[in-house]
């Protein structure tokens, strides 16, 4: 929409966008659509439909259709995380119900929970047996693997909006290509 505020070096533009839910309320760091740092949410009109971004220096000219907001896990987060699950598995056991199901379900390799359903169905296609199994109750966890160009994200993608629309917490996480 344009310029609104800032500096020549770090200038807040605004920008119009279409109508969606988002957690952001300002101030957190922005990135550009292939990760690198863009600047920082400055206001966020959710009535409006407008967002003022401050730029950094380096990206004052530059105009993204999208951008998102990610901040890193720092490592000592994950190990105090690591260390309450361990404590868990050696108080409980590693089997089981309670807490840290899913992190131990994987660490176990077992299969989803699907109520003695097969996770394939003859004549279903990898979709439809990915939106039946996210249409359950509490499965667990759900490998995805294969080679590039097999829809693992665009089927990935709407089990995670079939969960989140039945109210389920997903958690996602995936090796770097890099």
């Amino acid at each position: 929409m344009g310029r609104v505020g800032g500096s020549d070096r770090a200038p807040v533009h605004r920008y119009r966008f279409p109508v969606q839910e988002t957690s952001l309320r300002g101030g957190e760091a922005l990135r550009s659509p292939g990760g690198d740092p863009l600047g920082s949410l400055v206001s966020l009109d959710p009535r409006g439909f407008s967002v003022d971004i401050r730029k950094r220096g380096n990206t004052a000219d530059v105009h993204h259709e999208g951008v998102f907001a990610h901040d890193l896990v720092r490592t000592d987060v994950l190990k105090r995380a690591l260390v309450r699950i361990g404590e868990h598995v050696a108080d409980n056991g590693i089997a089981g119900d309670g807490p840290y199901r899913a992190a131990r379900d994987l660490l176990l390799r077992e299969p989803p929970r699907l109520n003695g359903n097969p996770i394939r169905r003859p004549g279903e296609t990898t979709l439809e047996d990915a939106m039946r199994s996210a249409s359950g109750g509490d499965f667990g966890v759900m490998p995805i693997q294969g080679p590039p160009g097999t829809d693992k994200t665009y089927t990935g993608a709407r089990m995670i909006c079939k969960l989140a629309a039945n109210g389920a917490r997903v958690g996602i996480t995936a090796n770097s290509h890099k």
